[in-house]
């Protein structure tokens, strides 16, 4: 397949269309869910977390995921202001 430039949006081709529930547009978001699923897998479990404090919830939130520095979390008390 070949690449093709354009100067400008407007010159380019509209997408194809796909009539709204048709089984093409189906098998359309199938893959786009399964493409995303290879570059983005999940890094948590579906559901819902109960946490002590907001300080637990964002240690649990840089555990999971794949490339979170293991910094500490900010401090939540001081409402991200500065003194000054």
């Amino acid at each position: 397949m070949p690449v093709r430039k354009y100067r400008s949006v407007e010159e380019m081709p509209p997408p194809p269309h796909c009539e709204q529930g048709s089984p093409a547009h189906i098998r359309r978001l199938a893959s786009l869910w399964s493409r995303a699923t290879l570059l983005a897998p999940r890094t948590m479990k579906s559901g819902l977390y109960r946490y002590r404090s907001v300080v637990d919830a964002e240690l649990a939130r840089r555990s999971a995921l794949p490339n979170a520095e293991k910094s500490p979390p900010p401090d939540c008390g001081s409402g991200g202001h500065r003194p000054g």
